[in-house]
């Protein structure tokens, strides 16, 4: 509409959806699953070197591949999300995410399942980038102002969430169990079924 003064008045009504607080929680589980799968060998670095007849070198890579694909993974994040919708970029976030079922494949062979680990473990470490970097772009998009900064907080906090879960996990299962080797059996029943 034009004013007078040639000054002209743009008037933009901003939708809300309500299913955005389940598009969050989805947002929120894909993050938090991510943090799970980075802290994976942290924990059990002797035991993993032990099962699967590996280095300590080769399980800090495992441990520590999070950190130097970070960056590769941002630069690859922001392109996307530059060319692409937001949608695609989170479905290819959570594809690269589903890259820790390919770990599994290491229990076939646990002898020589050390390259399923680690790619396994690049997919994940790719697409962490991918939701951690684009949390405030989700919220801009799906959230009216007084909403986004809590939708930002709930997203963001599902790292931190993943790896403490992850932490609480592996204490409850080492001492709830007894003996690290329970543990690589109940994974490797499911997986023999």
């Amino acid at each position: 509409m034009m004013q007078e003064g040639g000054t002209v008045q743009v008037t933009s009504e901003y939708r809300v959806y309500s299913i955005r607080w389940v598009q969050l929680l989805v947002y929120f589980l894909s993050i938090f699953a991510n943090a799970l799968h980075g802290m994976t060998f942290v924990p059990i670095i002797d035991q993993t070197k032990e099962y699967f007849q590996i280095s300590i070198t080769q399980v800090n890579i495992l441990a520590t591949i999070f950190l130097f694909l970070y960056t590769i993974g941002t630069l690859i994040s922001i392109w996307f999300s530059k060319q692409y919708s937001l949608r695609f970029v989170t479905v290819i976030g959570a594809t690269l995410n589903l890259g820790v079922f390919i770990r599994l494949y290491s229990f076939v062979n646990p002898h020589q399942g050390y390259a399923a680990l680690l790619i396994g473990q690049i997919f994940s470490a790719i697409a962490a980038p991918f939701f951690l970097n684009t949390t405030a772009l989700f919220a801009a998009r799906w959230f009216p102002l007084s909403q986004r900064d809590i939708a930002t907080v709930i997203g963001s906090m599902g790292n931190p969430l993943g790896k403490l879960n992850y932490f609480l996990i592996r204490i409850y299962i080492r001492f709830k169990l007894y003996d690290y080797r329970n543990s690589y059996r109940i994974v490797s029943t499911f997986i023999d079924r």
